[in-house]
């Protein structure tokens, strides 16, 4: 099922009707964002732009895992970026639209892992 920023059918495939592998593996997402966010923070305060690449890239395969988008797009768009000199100021504003992107997927991994957990339980 796709929402406007995820979409579940690959992690479906994974799953061959294994709902609570789906459930498992939104939790394990939901974990990590909660960590990557504060990381992301911690790299721009320290100006650590390989480690904060490297989260980024991290990210990206676990977003495309959830067929979120427009966050495995702005990451590659970021990423095209790496060899030159970035401002500062554009890691920030960067990371201020990922969360807000992550935010919202966020939400709506909730809102489905709510949906199954009604249909196994």
């Amino acid at each position: 099922m796709c929402h406007k920023i995820i979409c579940l059918d690959y992690i479906r495939e994974m799953a061959s009707g294994d709902e609570k592998f789906i459930v498992d593996m939104i939790d394990l997402f939901l974990k990590q964002m909660n960590e990557v966010s504060a990381e992301l923070s911690d790299a721009i305060e320290r100006k650590n732009f390989n480690d904060f690449f490297g989260i980024i890239h991290k990210l990206k395969s676990s977003a495309n895992l959830f067929q979120i988008n427009n966050v495995v797009n702005l990451i590659v768009n970021f990423e095209q970026q790496k060899n030159i000199e970035i401002p500062i100021e554009k890691f920030k504003v960067f990371n201020s639209s990922l969360e807000e992107l992550i935010s919202k997927a966020v939400i709506e991994l909730i809102s489905e892992k709510e949906l199954i957990l009604k249909k196994i339980i």
